[in-house]
């Protein structure tokens, strides 16, 4: 419905921005050995990448400074997103 209604105000719906899109992915890395797991080399920069997500996050299970998480996490180039709150 919304791109029939884009079309009818004069949009041009065939235009390539309207075939693609880019999708990114994001989550807590609670399980390290699942993470670990999902981790390779980047044959181009031979730095190593948590390929189980685009961005990975500390949240509360997982913010112990000097916890196994935090320590994982510092040594990936993967950008990295910290959950703020209360506790």
């Amino acid at each position: 419905e919304s791109l029939r209604f884009m079309k009818a105000i004069g949009v041009d719906v065939t235009s390539p921005s309207f075939a693609t899109v880019d999708f990114y992915t994001a989550h807590e890395a609670l399980l390290l050995p699942y993470e670990q797991a999902l981790t390779r080399i980047d044959s181009t920069t031979g730095e190593w990448y948590d390929c189980s997500a685009h961005m990975l996050w500390v949240g509360e299970r997982t913010r112990q400074v000097d916890g196994a998480h935090v320590e994982f996490l510092s040594g990936l180039p993967n950008p990295i997103g910290v959950k703020i709150s209360e506790e």
